[in-house]
């Protein structure tokens, strides 16, 4: 299972704000975004951006987005990410974070989205839940 690499805007990821989001590739039918910066208001138009590429592409089980290097998360990120579900959900993609922060997961919890926007300790843990 190897990784497809390919990233926007010509290899640097997405700009938006004090934040960007890559698009690191594709394993087992999921596409692997990677957070870095903010994810804010501001990038919230760069998520939306990869989602409407996922819509179209063929057989994509998922989305998984990795958060290490995330800075700063606010509720228009989560509620970008609830609109992805939203539109997606007869197709039947999933959506879900890993190496996320005690913050994010407890911002997560308060706000009660964690059954939609599934939390997993790495990027493995992703792939094989999503894709299967």
């Amino acid at each position: 299972m190897d990784i497809r690499q390919g990233q926007l805007n010509g290899g640097q990821g997405m700009m938006s704000g004090k934040g960007r989001m890559e698009n690191v590739g594709e394993k087992s039918g999921v596409r692997i975004m990677k957070v870095i910066g903010d994810f804010t208001a501001y990038t919230t138009p760069d998520f939306q951006h990869v989602c409407r590429k996922v819509d179209k592409s063929a057989n994509l089980k998922g989305l998984a987005i990795d958060m290490k290097d995330l800075s700063r998360i606010d509720t228009s990120a989560f509620a970008c990410m609830m609109n992805f579900i939203k539109e997606n959900m007869a197709d039947g993609l999933k959506i879900g974070i890993f190496n996320a922060g005690e913050k994010e997961k407890n911002m997560m919890e308060l706000l009660g989205i964690g059954d939609a926007i599934r939390i997993y300790d790495s990027m493995e843990e992703a792939v094989e839940a999503m894709s299967g």
